[in-house]
């Protein structure tokens, strides 16, 4: 505001890519971020009947949600199959990502009313303004790599959230942007 530098100190980033996530983050005085609370949230009727959690997909490299049909599932714990969007909630039952599918059609559309009714657009703003200010070069918008979606059980929409941000502000050890590549791809590109 002043500009004036300001020492934040020692910063732990807790990202578990779990569900649990999920509910620790739907709290009814997170207003700012435009999500519902969670008993709220877990009487929705989007998603899967009966559950009480949305959608939650964690997304691989090149999950740019064009290639969506035949790249959505369930990893196995060995390994040996990770699907570009893996299923972290709902995992033992057979569903067939019908809100994943609608938002991937409706952004492939490129119509601004069609994607509004899948992405809530408010939350993508404020996170990609973030993740462009933090220079985190390993994203939705720059990388498609390391987020998720969630399909809020609400009203379906979808908001992406970033993990793995281990190289914002800067930080470039095993890798170093060429100094334009934190921030290569501007917010509407």
């Amino acid at each position: 505001k002043n500009n004036k530098e300001t020492k934040l100190g020692l910063c732990t980033v807790y990202e578990p890519a779990t569900k649990s996530m999920i509910k620790r983050a739907l709290k009814s005085d997170m207003e700012f971020i435009n999500m519902s609370d969670w008993d709220t949230e877990k009487n929705g009727l989007f998603g899967v009947e009966g559950s009480k959690y949305g959608d939650l997909y964690k997304c691989m490299w090149s999950a740019d949600l064009t290639n969506v049909r035949g790249n959505v599932g369930v990893s196995n714990i060995s390994g040996s199959y990770t699907p570009l969007y893996d299923r972290k909630t709902n995992k033992d039952i057979d569903y067939n990502n019908q809100l994943l599918m609608n938002a991937s059609n409706a952004i492939k559309s490129r119509d601004y009313d069609e994607i509004a009714k899948y992405v809530d657009l408010e939350y993508l703003a404020i996170s990609e303004a973030v993740g462009y200010i933090a220079g985190n070069p390993d994203s939705m918008r720059y990388n498609t790599n390391n987020y998720m979606i969630y399909l809020r059980r609400t009203d379906g929409k979808m908001i992406f959230i970033p993990i793995d941000n281990d190289r914002v502000f800067g930080i470039t050890r095993d890798w170093n942007p060429t100094g334009s590549a934190m921030m290569y791809l501007k917010p509407l590109d």
